[in-house]
């Protein structure tokens, strides 16, 4: 990796960011071969080595989707879905999807979600939960698999461009800051809150596709 990033910079091409593929998705490897012995640790001691090697060189790592090990090293991944996301829409739940994740490492990293619009369900309401960067356009690598599914609503890019305005706007207020609580409104499990340090609050209506952001001004 060294060797490729270094022959990048001498052909003048100089990098701001990079991705590393499937380095957070894929299980550590391991071999018992006595020429190249590790163990699953090992694999991710290095693959997080190399996350740091680019951030020694001025370069944003990210990767893939974003696990506890790689938090540490990273500055922002592909996404981080609710595990529903991953199936085709109307498929059947294991449960209510809560941001637990957020609620430990939201302040660590930039998350981007998913914008699709469906019938019954609007997934940026996620995105606005979770304080996260939204997805102008996302195009899945394969379709029917990994989270990419058509039946959504067709938007106008002025539409997309509003929506994401809405999104990036409160991502800009709220990167750096902790998810403080997670609630059902009322104990409505279609109504929830997620209120960040800064004392922004964001309360969506999932099954009727609104929201409100409200903000708490502090004295200087």
């Amino acid at each position: 990796m060294k060797r490729n990033f270094t022959e990048i910079k001498k052909n003048g091409v100089e990098l701001d960011c990079a991705y590393l593929d499937v380095f957070t998705c894929n299980e550590p490897d391991e071999c018992d071969h006595p020429w190249h012995r590790i163990n699953r640790k090992e694999c991710l001691d290095y693959r997080s080595l190399c996350f740091e090697y680019l951030l020694s060189q001025g370069i944003l790592p990210s990767s893939e989707e974003v696990t506890d090990w790689s938090v540490k090293s990273l500055v922002f991944c592909h996404y981080a879905p609710y595990s529903f996301m991953m199936h085709e829409p109307g498929a059947e739940r294991q449960g209510i999807a809560v941001p637990l994740f957020n609620l430990v490492y939201h302040d660590c990293l930039i998350i981007p979600w998913m914008m699709e619009k469906y019938e019954k369900e609007d997934f940026m309401l996620y995105a606005l939960l979770n304080g996260g960067a939204p997805y102008f356009i996302r195009d899945g690598a394969y379709e029917n698999i990994d989270g990419s599914f058509g039946g959504h609503q067709t938007l106008s890019e002025e539409e997309m461009a509003a929506r994401c305005s809405v999104v990036a706007s409160l991502h800009e207020r709220v990167a750096m800051c902790e998810m403080l609580f997670h609630e059902f409104i009322d104990g409505d499990l279609f109504r929830q809150r997620t209120t960040f340090a800064d004392g922004t609050a964001v309360e969506a209506d999932l099954l009727h596709g609104t929201y409100e952001i409200k903000t708490e001004q502090k004295n200087a």
